[in-house]
């Protein structure tokens, strides 16, 4: 029986090391949706029909993990998951991630630099987004295509119907023994 693993999250939620770690478990194809929503490191967005047509490809494929953050778009997937991890650490700890993971970018980039422009990318970029997904509301219409709207409340929206096949993992990490548990649970169903 294929397997069929959608991971959904906020940014920093560990969505990309348990897609890789959970596809190499079980031997499937990963999928990072980030590349399939941007043309480039910019965030420049992919063409609607493109991300539709590669969810489409994507969801009709027996065995996969998928992983990212968006919704609307990648409905295809959330219908053919056999799976639905939700990834949703606590604010604080997304706020951790996104602070270490901008000083790794920095100290690649610049090793002893930082200027008033990488503080604001901090604080804009990374803190404002992580705020604006965990305490932003949500009601029916909101356009989710790529950002503005995402949040903590339109990700629980969108699962709501697909609730029976939903883990909801308030976790900050899956590695080790959690993530050798999952493996095991999924493999068996």
């Amino acid at each position: 029986m294929g397997r069929r693993i959608l991971i959904l999250g906020a940014p920093g939620a560990g969505k990309t090391t348990l897609g890789q770690r959970l596809a190499a478990s079980l031997d499937v194809p990963n999928y990072p949706l980030d590349p399939v929503a941007f043309v480039d490191e910019h965030w420049t967005a992919r063409p609607l029909s493109e991300r539709q047509q590669s969810t489409a490809d994507i969801a009709a494929q027996p065995q996969w993990v998928a992983e990212g953050g968006h919704l609307g778009w990648t409905a295809p997937l959330f219908v053919a998951a056999d799976h639905i991890i939700w990834l949703d650490p606590p604010w604080w700890t997304l706020l951790w991630r996104a602070t270490v993971r901008r000083l790794r970018r920095w100290r690649q980039r610049r090793p002893l630099h930082l200027s008033v422009r990488d503080l604001r990318a901090l604080w804009v970029e990374d803190w404002f987004f992580v705020g604006r997904y965990y305490w932003q509301g949500f009601h029916p219409g909101m356009d989710l295509d790529l950002g503005r709207n995402l949040s903590r409340a339109a990700t629980a929206a969108a699962l709501a119907p697909y609730a029976a096949k939903v883990r909801h993992s308030r976790v900050s990490r899956l590695a080790g023994r959690r993530l050798a548990r999952l493996t095991a649970e999924l493999s068996d169903e």
